[in-house]
């Protein structure tokens, strides 16, 4: 597999669409008006993970689809129930963050399943 297809892309869409694929940040609005980011998150959890894209809105992610059909969204996102995941995705690429969980740092063998199930 080359790393192409492991990369996440930019899909614009109207509506939040009822299921999500992997490997897709899908930037929901209309023209300029963006108002939500969607994707399945990269841990393989499989939970959806919705970020407001509304300026002034707290929290508030920027979302970037680049020429190359890759995507990018900042700041990370650090989901604070199921999984913990905390990560940044930077032209196309998964960052993954140091994990903020009130036991302190994930396994060795948590970051093993989670770079395993990205890599499906």
């Amino acid at each position: 597999m080359n790393n192409a297809a492991l990369q996440y892309a930019a899909v614009r869409v109207a509506e939040r669409p009822d299921h999500l694929a992997p490997r897709i940040l899908y930037i929901v609005g209309e023209g300029n008006d963006r108002f939500c980011a969607a994707m399945l998150c990269p841990c393989g959890c499989g939970a959806d993970l919705y970020m407001s894209l509304v300026v002034g809105d707290d929290p508030s992610w920027r979302a970037r689809a680049h020429r190359d059909g890759t995507a990018s969204l900042s700041p990370s996102v650090a989901r604070t129930t199921g999984c913990r995941s905390h990560f940044v995705l930077r032209q196309g690429r998964v960052v993954w963050c140091t994990p903020q969980t009130p036991r302190g740092r994930r396994s060795r063998r948590f970051w093993e399943r989670a770079r395993a199930a990205f890599l499906r």
